[in-house]
C-alpha cells in the first residue's frame, strides 16, 4: 500500500487532474456558501430594520389608544413601503406580545417578520430555500400631559428658553406651530 501511494504521489500522468477534480467543487461550494451567507445577512439586516421601524410605528398607534386593526395597519405600512406587496414576506403583529419579557403587557407591541430568501450558489448542492426572520418589540412609556402650550400655528420659536434658565414644571411643554424652529 505504501509503495502504491508513493508511486501515485510522484506520478505525473494525470494524478493532479483527479485531485483537482475533487478539490474544485469543494472550493466552489465554500465560495458559494460565503456569497449566499453574506446575502442572507444583508437581507436579514434589512428585514430587522424594517421590523424595528414597524414596531415603533405600531407603538405610536398604541400610545394613541388605537384599535388592533389600526395597529396592524401601521406596522404593515412600513413593510409595504420597503418590500411592496410581495408574498415572500410574512408579518405578524402581536398586541400585546405573546412571548418574551414583555408578554401580555398592554403597553408593548411586537412585530415578527419572515422572508423566503432565494439560494443562488448553494442551489447546485441541493439547498432550496432559507427563511430569514426578525422580531422587534416596542414599549410605550407614558407621556406626561403638557401644561405649557404655545397656541400659534405658524410662529417661529413658539417656545424659547435661553440663557441659564432653570424650568421645573413637572409636566410637558408643547407647541401647535408647524414651523421647524418651534
Amino acid at each position: 500500500m505504501r509503495k502504491a501511494l508513493a508511486s501515485f504521489q510522484h506520478d505525473s500522468t494525470g494524478g493532479v487532474a483527479i485531485v483537482f477534480g475533487f478539490v474544485v467543487p469543494v472550493l466552489i461550494g465554500v465560495a458559494g456558501l460565503g456569497v449566499d451567507s453574506a446575502y442572507w445577512m444583508m437581507e436579514r439586516n434589512r428585514l430587522q430594520g424594517t421590523s424595528d421601524g414597524a414596531a415603533i410605528s405600531a407603538g405610536r398607534a398604541v400610545q394613541m389608544n388605537a384599535l388592533k386593526p389600526v395597529i396592524d395597519a401601521e406596522a404593515k405600512k412600513l413593510f409595504t413601503k420597503t418590500y411592496g406587496n410581495r408574498n415572500d414576506v410574512r408579518i405578524t403583529v402581536q398586541y400585546p406580545p405573546q412571548s418574551g419579557p414583555m408578554a401580555g403587557k398592554t403597553n408593548a407591541v411586537a412585530v415578527l417578520a419572515e422572508k423566503d430568501q432565494p439560494i443562488y450558489f448553494l442551489g447546485m448542492f441541493g439547498v432550496d430555500n432559507v427563511k430569514v426572520t426578525s422580531r422587534s418589540v416596542a414599549v410605550v412609556e407614558q407621556v406626561s400631559e403638557s401644561c405649557l402650550l404655545a397656541l400659534s400655528k405658524d410662529i417661529d420659536k413658539a417656545i424659547e428658553i435661553t440663557g441659564t434658565a432653570d424650568v421645573s414644571l413637572g409636566c410637558g411643554i408643547a407647541s401647535n406651530s408647524v414651523a421647524s424652529t418651534a
